[in-house]
């Protein structure tokens, strides 16, 4: 835990609480950051993964991602969009339960091995 206590996490059951609120709390702030905008940095898309592969290794738990986020579109402009992917079936469209549906259909195919977080970039 970021205070130093030690949390013993069981396979086969879910995460803790507090060490949920833990995950959540180390991925969502670079991941909002680096999604108000479209426009890429890699420093801030650096910091996203970093953040995110650290709790999967801390807590053996693989993540998927739902983000509410500026997306590119067409050559010059950008509009907020839900959207999901790294081992997902990936989504990207306006919709936040179809996102989630995607999501969570990936989450079932192993229960308590990955876990869902959602980042409102746009909040």
């Amino acid at each position: 835990m970021p205070n130093g206590e030690w949390v013993l996490i069981k396979g086969g059951q879910p995460l803790p609480a507090n060490v949920a609120q833990a995950v959540e709390a180390a991925i969502i702030p670079p991941f909002a950051a680096n999604y108000v905008s479209s426009t890429f940095d890699g420093a801030k898309q650096e910091a996203a993964n970093t953040a995110r592969d650290a709790q999967e290794a801390a807590t053996g738990r693989k993540t998927a991602i739902v983000i509410h986020a500026m997306n590119a579109v067409g050559m010059s402009g950008e509009e907020p969009r839900w959207s999901v992917g790294d081992n997902t079936a990936g989504y990207n469209g306006y919709s936040k339960d179809e996102a989630l549906a995607v999501a969570q259909a990936w989450i079932d195919q192993s229960p308590h091995t990955r876990i869902l977080i959602v980042v409102d970039a746009l909040g």
